[in-house]
């Protein structure tokens, strides 16, 4: 079956081309949200071949197609919706509108961090390589290193950068105010954050309205670069409300930047911190405990959790792990939970008597276990 007939049925099969509100792709899956759920035809759906299956979740209508070809079938369904059926930019908006609370909020730390995946992947790879390297025999002179080292380790030194551009960006402020705010949350005026937990640099103390606030800078911190992105969306929009428009261009960053740094650094930046680390130490507090009871749990319940999309909030996490220790425990901990998962499925399909139901487990499974591992 052609891409074209494959994405004719599935328009048929949700009840046309008008009532098509917005679609997107994943790594497998076609997600479509509609107008009206109530035209859907779920045996339709469910019947077409060449796809693995349907289902409903979380206000979309997915279909499994499978990784490379889901991208053929959604540029061919956008054909038949036309440019005026069709606005990528409202997926989004639509699925948020069908989250609970929960969701939203996990949702959002997602699309902020998930931007980040291709640059921290890359440094990781290369750490990786030089490590190997090194225990192979490799020798490298201290310029050679050095040089290594700017490679490996800038992502993470300047992490907060990353992710309060990306922040901003996500709640719709001027990304490269984040950018310099970012700059300044881990600029060398500041005692260096891993420096001052290893006792080599101490606090910058610094007294405001009587109160003694110790600073340091922000190397490795996830919550409060959000935090400032979000911030800079917020303050510039509202400066914006009241200020002149031939004033704009020199007041409104002025009073953005100024306000978002005080904030960050005098009031919430090191309640976030704290909480950030705070959270960090629970979680490997937890994988410390007494013959191996964490991991056996968070193991257990970890594709449990996949399914309802609180997983995108172990990025942050695993990010702090990262940040404060250099060590991610999380990962090779999960890499084994999906890699369980992927021999039961194959395992299961192996008694399976329905020929699409196999399919999707035997092809489908390892191709989502390949792509959650990347991401």
């Amino acid at each position: 079956m052609t891409y074209k007939k494959i994405s004719a049925e599935i328009i048929d099969s949700i009840g046309g081309i008008n009532n098509v509100k917005s679609m997107e792709h994943c790594a497998t899956r076609l997600r479509i949200v509609l107008n009206d759920d109530s035209l859907l035809n779920k045996n339709m759906a469910k019947s077409i071949d060449d796809i693995s299956g349907y289902f409903y979740q979380s206000g979309q209508h997915q279909f499994i197609i499978g990784t490379g070809k889901v991208t053929h079938v959604l540029n061919e369904c956008r054909k038949l919706l036309g440019k005026e059926n069709h606005d990528e930019s409202r997926f989004k908006d639509d699925v948020y509108a069908n989250l609970t609370p929960t969701q939203k909020v996990v949702r959002t730390l997602a699309d902020i961090l998930i931007p980040l995946i291709p640059a921290l992947v890359t440094t990781g790879l290369l750490m990786g390589l030089r490590g190997l390297s090194m225990q192979l025999g490799v020798e490298y002179t201290d310029n050679t290193l050095a040089l290594f080292n700017m490679l490996t380790d800038t992502a993470f030194a300047f992490i907060p950068v990353l992710i309060a551009y990306s922040s901003a960006k996500k709640f719709g402020g001027n990304p490269i105010l984040a950018i310099v705010v970012g700059l300044m949350m881990v600029g060398p005026q500041l005692p260096n954050a891993w420096e001052v937990a290893n006792g080599a640099a101490d606090p910058l103390s610094m007294s405001i309205f009587g109160v003694s606030i110790d600073l340091i800078g922000y190397q490795g911190s996830i919550l409060p670069a959000i935090f400032a992105g979000w911030l800079v969306s917020i303050i510039e929009r509202k400066v914006r409300s009241f200020v002149p428009t031939i004033a704009d261009l020199i007041i409104t960053p002025l009073f953005t930047l100024v306000g978002t740094i005080a904030i960050v650094l005098f009031v919430a930046g090191p309640v976030l911190q704290f909480i950030e680390h705070g959270v960090t130490s629970l979680m490997v507090s937890a994988l410390n405990l007494p013959l191996g009871i964490g991991y056996i749990v968070l193991g257990a319940v970890q594709q449990l959790i996949v399914i309802t999309g609180l997983h995108h909030a172990f990025g942050i996490i695993e990010l702090g792990l990262l940040g404060q220790s250099g060590v991610n425990p999380l990962n090779p901990l999960m890499t084994s939970s999906m890699a369980g998962q992927f021999g039961a499925a194959i395992a299961i399909a192996t008694l399976l008597k329905d020929k699409k139901a196999k399919l999707t487990l035997i092809v489908l499974q390892p191709q989502r276990f390949l792509v959650l591992r990347n991401h």
